[in-house]
Parts: C-alpha cells; sequence; structure tokens
C-alpha cells in the first residue's frame, strides 16, 4: 500500500516541475535571436505551450488560494531550487516550524482537492 498521502506529494511534485518549466518559458527568448535556440535547460524548439492535466490545474488553483504564507512555504519548496534544509532559513522559519507548516499546507491542499487525496488523510488519521 502506498503511504498515506504519497499521492498528493507526487502531484505536488508534479506541480513543482510544471511551475519551474513554466517559469523558464517566460524568460522571454525572442525568436529572433541569434542564440535562441541555445537555451540552457536544453528544451531548443520546445512550444510556448505546456500540456498539463486536471488535477495539476486543480492544484495550481488550491495553491493560490491558500493563506500567503502557506502559499509562499509550498513555493518555496516545491519550486525554489537548492537544499530543504537551507529553506527554513529563506523564509525566517525554524526547521520545526517549516516541517508543521509544511504538512498544514500539504493536508489543506488535499483537503480541498477532496476524493481520493483527502480519504487518505482520514485512512491515516483512523490508524
Amino acid at each position: 500500500m502506498i503511504k498515506s498521502d504519497q499521492n498528493i506529494k507526487t502531484l505536488l511534485d508534479q506541480w513543482g516541475r510544471w511551475k519551474v518549466r513554466e517559469n523558464s518559458l517566460a524568460l522571454g527568448y525572442p525568436s529572433i535571436a541569434a542564440f535562441a535556440r541555445l537555451r540552457v535547460d536544453g528544451a531548443r524548439s520546445s512550444g510556448n505551450e505546456l500540456l498539463v492535466d486536471d488535477d495539476l490545474q486543480r492544484v495550481n488553483g488550491i495553491i493560490h488560494q491558500l493563506r500567503p504564507s502557506l502559499k509562499r512555504l509550498l513555493a518555496c519548496h516545491y519550486i525554489c531550487a537548492g537544499y530543504v534544509k537551507d529553506k527554513p532559513a529563506k523564509l525566517g522559519l525554524t526547521r520545526d516550524a517549516y516541517y508543521r507548516l509544511l504538512q498544514t499546507a500539504i493536508e489543506q491542499t488535499a483537503h480541498e482537492m477532496g476524493g481520493k487525496y483527502q480519504m487518505e488523510f482520514e485512512e491515516a488519521a483512523r490508524g
């Protein structure tokens, strides 16, 4: 059996990768620039459109509706590069507060997603 919150964390990982990719497209390489095809990320001739599934779009909408502190925490954890151990200091939090807020943000996102994501936490609470 999959760990109780593994599906929502996997979905949040995918959301983070999607947002990183979306942000890299926003760098604004002009199509007529001499070095437009020599991008560092290796995506030389990719289009400007990203394909995402319905769950990722729902997660994105839910995250944008979260409290600003939870939204910032999820963005820092899943989008920003760097070691996880350095991220609490970036947000001005202690390590314990960081992980407590991260768990709250994940649970709230799962609750808003409903369905199988919410049931996972209910089953874990029952033991």
